[in-house]
């Protein structure tokens, strides 16, 4: 992004999301590239170390080459697709809204997977959840019966073909649907399928909604250089140390552990 950020000639360097909805997941995404992984293995934060402070750091570092990094999620799709921004990172919906018929970017995005380490090109399965049933349900056997219509291939296919729909592929089959790969681009379903065989978890434990607020609060603050990237991170642990001794340290543990199995075989901390 530094090489093609030249403000003065009307390129821009990228337009990354920068606000409080999504900042956590570039963070989250740059530290399992430093082969940073969130807690030990007695399932304690283990974020104030090089990873957490080096993905912080290029957070910040890499806001100088960055335009419109304030825009909410609509509002940033219409701005790459003026097609004078040379980087974005982006999921389904983004690829929708910049390849729809009409758009400035159609046809002209090139797709990678984030990067990573050596050898470790990283996917994030952030938003991985399909439907879900509700505990307190009154007719779950109902719930569960359109679950199961909603994901099968027929209205899935219809569902994910949708120019202004929220799915993105998840079966075999919409890969090779001619009106998904009209509604995506046969580069971005490419990779997409690459990227949804191995990728790293988003943090599925209990109040994991608690813990992505702490860490969003303080990754803003250090952006806005109201921190130091090293307080920031410390401030994160305390607040994870402290939901999960609310929780319950051992289940709180095992729960990171179930979840650390999930993580795909290359990816080795070092």
């Amino acid at each position: 992004m530094a090489v093609f950020h030249r403000p003065n000639e009307g390129r821009f360097g990228g337009c990354l999301f920068r606000t409080a909805s999504y900042a956590a997941w570039e963070w989250w995404a740059r530290f399992h590239a430093l082969r940073g992984l969130p807690f030990d293995d007695d399932g304690m934060a283990a974020i104030l170390n090089d990873a957490g402070i080096g993905a912080l750091e290029a957070m910040i570092a890499s806001s100088a080459h960055l335009t419109g990094s304030d825009l909410a999620l609509f509002d940033n799709w219409a701005r790459d697709n003026r097609g004078d921004i040379y980087a974005n990172i982006g999921w389904g919906g983004t690829q929708k809204a910049l390849n729809r018929r009409g758009a400035g970017l159609r046809g002209r995005v090139a797709h990678g997977p984030l990067p990573g380490g050596k050898d470790l090109p990283l996917a994030c399965f952030n938003w991985g959840w399909s439907y879900v049933i509700a505990r307190n349900c009154p007719v779950p056997e109902l719930a569960y019966a359109f679950c199961r219509h909603a994901v099968s291939p027929g209205p899935s296919s219809d569902a994910v073909a949708a120019p202004e729909g929220v799915f993105d592929p998840f079966r075999p089959e919409h890969y090779a649907d001619p009106r998904i790969i009209d509604a995506y681009g046969p580069s971005f379903l490419a990779e997409h399928r690459k990227a949804m065989a191995d990728p790293i978890p988003d943090l599925y434990i209990a109040r994991r909604n608690e813990d992505f607020e702490s860490l969003t609060m303080w990754l803003l603050r250090a952006l806005a250089r109201q921190s130091d990237p090293e307080t920031a991170l410390r401030n994160i642990a305390a607040r994870w140390n402290i939901i999960t001794e609310q929780v319950g340290a051992d289940q709180q543990r095992d729960r990171w552990l179930n979840l650390r199995a999930t993580y795909p075989d290359r990816f080795v901390r070092t």
